[in-house]
């Protein structure tokens, strides 16, 4: 059962007020399944209490006024709606002389999701307000987390919100929105017992009580939430909580004051000391005698005297008295035995120092794990990557001089891999299903596969064909002429032919019915050029020229091409461009994993511009125009990546049998994917599409 608590604390001369909007009834399955909040603080002026008298009542009219319509609509775009008319209501007022930095706003709705059971949570915010979250960690231990993303993007007069954080509130977890200040007299710690034993009202109380102590003539607001059992037993009232605390102070200093009086004997503590001192004393007059005379021949040695006396040592020695001799063999053993304890106490200091900074980055890691655990609870997919960036630099320090150390860090290599997949949508293929292992059959390596029909054609390096039939999964060189050309960089479809692009700018035909495989002739308008990707629309053949930044379009002229026009009209830069695909527009992949969109020779509204390195080798882009993905080939993250077409990465499918990712081709309407990886086949179930195409 969720419970919502609000407290506010305002001083008569404060500069500041506040204003919290909270549903005053319980959310339960039988109430309404939308219940709105708001926390507002801004500066005390006249124009301030109209703007928080108004979005009250406005809050409140569209809560009760729309109730029916936004209960109908999906839960995702109920919040959208609302933000939406408080923009509107916030542009009245900030048309004007107000300043939008001043003021400090979050709103937010609870929706109940009656088929999960449960609490679904969406808010945003401008200015100073702090959102919390106290959950529990896979230890059983609790963990705050502030939630906060980084806005790019500074609110305008005409969009005031402009960033939606989502999430689910889960059992016994609390959710604590209040004003900034409150932290500055309040740690998180606190904070983190006060919420995990007590119920929303009770930790509302509690900090209302911390708060009222504070001598400070400020404002101080904020509201929690939290799903907690419905039992009367649950937690223990503030009055109780002051009554256990004086208890524990009581028993916190009943210990001391009997330390204190054990200290303050001073003739135990005298009397042991001469006790000591008649035992030792003779013993340090025996040990300084020793050293200075150790000292003398240290003098010997370093002045050379001791060469000239060497030969006499022996006579010296046997002149000593029993007595002396036991002496002199004393302080030569306990020479030793000090150079020796000096050299364990500073080894035993440096494992020590190591041991303290491994523990050190092991706990800095788990608070990083427990804070990327809190961001993937929020989808918050910019803030999970940067988390993630900084743990992969922590993971990086550890030490692997022992096996135990080793094993800890494998452990924990595992553990962020199952995070990095998720923050990266990325769908481990445990065992693909392998189709063919050509490495069986040839000598010389695949590199470029093409789907027809039920069949899969392959090219070799040297230029050998072979093709795949899908049915009874045999396999059969093309019995066609071997062209003397250089290594494949792609082939494509066209109509009943294949066309491929080979290197050094070389183009061959295949033709499916008679296996007819011959040179063609593609002409180009000028005479240095580097073409590094193909494609195919409406029977013309286009080509991207790296070293011109342009794209040809060439029109068929029997079994070649005419010569080129040049098709982009205006200055793009295509210099790290690898492959391209149409779908009446062109879809550019650069090799900094970078997609950009042309049409009519010109750039559209387009991005992907990988800036989290989701893509980390790519090398094969591909769509059609009765696709809605893009579907890219990273060699170097061994995954095919779906990106929608408006630049949203989707899934990425991986697999560790990837290790050499060369080609793919795609039918959606099988829901498969065709991967050639190391001279083998593998066949890949499509999961990203709800329905077959």
């Amino acid at each position: 059962m969720l419970r919502i608590e609000k407290f506010s604390i305002a001083h008569q001369d404060a500069k500041n007020i506040c204003d919290i909007i909270a549903p005053k009834d319980i959310i339960t399955d039988f109430n309404p399944k939308i219940k709105i909040f708001a926390v507002l603080k801004c500066e005390k002026t006249e124009e301030n209490k109209k703007i928080l008298d108004s979005l009250n009542q406005k809050i409140k009219e569209y809560y009760n006024y729309r109730k029916e319509r936004i209960i109908r609509l999906k839960e995702e775009n109920i919040f959208e709606n609302f933000l939406y008319n408080i923009n509107i209501e916030f542009h009245k007022f900030f048309k004007g002389s107000t300043d939008i930095k001043k003021i400090n706003f979050l709103i937010g709705i609870i929706y109940f999701d009656e088929k999960k059971e449960k609490y679904n949570l969406y808010f945003s915010q401008i200015g100073n307000i702090a959102p919390l979250i106290i959950y529990k960690t896979k230890n059983e231990k609790y963990n705050i987390a502030r939630i906060q993303e980084a806005i790019d993007e500074k609110p305008r007069e005409t969009k005031i919100f402009l960033n939606m954080i989502s999430g689910q509130i889960k059992k016994d977890n609390s959710v604590i929105f209040c004003s900034k200040n409150t932290l500055d007299y309040i740690s998180l710690d606190k904070i983190i017992n006060i919420a995990k034993d007590n119920k929303a009202i009770d930790i509302a109380q509690e900090i209302k009580n911390l708060l009222i102590e504070i001598d400070d003539k400020d404002t101080f607001c904020g509201l929690v939430i939290k799903d907690e059992e419905d039992n009367k037993n649950f937690s223990i009232t503030s009055e109780a909580n002051k009554i256990e605390k004086k208890i524990d102070e009581k028993r916190e200093i009943k210990p001391i004051k009997e330390e204190t009086g054990v200290k303050n004997e001073p003739e135990i503590k005298k009397e042991k000391n001469n006790n000591k001192k008649q035992i030792f004393s003779k013993i340090l007059d025996i040990i300084k005698s020793l050293i200075s005379k150790t000292l003398y021949l240290i003098g010997f040695i370093i002045t050379g005297k001791i060469f000239t006396k060497i030969a006499h040592l022996p006579k010296w020695f046997k002149s000593l008295t029993i007595l002396r001799k036991l002496l002199l063999l004393t302080i030569i053993i306990l020479l030793i035995l000090f150079v020796q304890n000096t050299i364990n106490i500073k080894q035993k200091n440096i494992i020590k120092e190591k041991e303290q900074k491994y523990q050190e980055l092991i706990s800095q890691i788990e608070n990083k794990k427990n804070d990327l655990e809190a961001s993937l609870m929020f989808k918050s997919r910019n803030k999970s990557t940067s988390i993630l960036l900084k743990l992969k630099n922590l993971i990086k320090q550890l030490p692997q001089e022992s096996e135990e150390q080793r094993k800890k860090l494998s452990e924990i290599e595992q553990e962020i891999k199952k995070m990095e997949f998720k923050v990266k949508s990325i769908s481990e293929i445990i065992e693909p299903k392998k189709l063919a292992d050509y490495s069986k059959l040839y000598k010389m390596p695949m590199t470029k596969i093409v789907k027809e029909g039920n069949k899969i054609y392959s090219i070799t390096e040297d230029n050998n064909i072979f093709q795949l039939n899908l049915q009874d999964k045999s396999i059969q060189k093309i019995d066609c002429q071997q062209l003397s050309l250089p290594a494949a960089k792609s082939i494509i479809k066209n109509d009943k032919n294949f066309i491929i692009l080979h290197q050094k700018n070389n183009f061959s035909k295949l033709e499916e019915k008679d296996n007819k495989f011959q040179p063609i002739e593609v002409k180009f308008p000028k005479n240095n050029i580097d073409i590094s990707a193909i494609g195919i629309y409406n029977h013309k053949l286009y080509t991207l020229d790296i070293l011109n930044n342009q794209i040809y379009k060439h029109f068929p002229l029997g079994d070649d091409f005419s010569k080129g026009k040049e098709w982009i009209d205006k200055d793009i830069n295509l210099n790290k461009a690898v492959s391209m695909s149409i779908d009446g527009a062109i879809y550019v992949l650069n090799s900094d994993g970078e997609i950009f969109k042309l049409f009519k020779g010109k750039k559209e509204n387009f991005s992907f511009n990988n800036t989290n390195k989701i893509l980390t080798d790519p090398e094969k882009i591909w769509t059609n125009s009765n696709s809605l993905y893009l579907y890219v080939l990273d060699a170097g993250g061994r995954k095919i990546a779906i990106i929608d077409k408006n630049g949203k990465l989707i899934i990425q499918y991986y697999s560790d049998k990837f290790d050499k990712l060369n080609d793919f081709a795609i039918d959606e309407k099988e829901k498969k994917i065709y991967v050639l990886s190391n001279n083998k086949i593998f066949a890949v179930k499509i999961t990203h599409l709800s329905s077959p195409l």
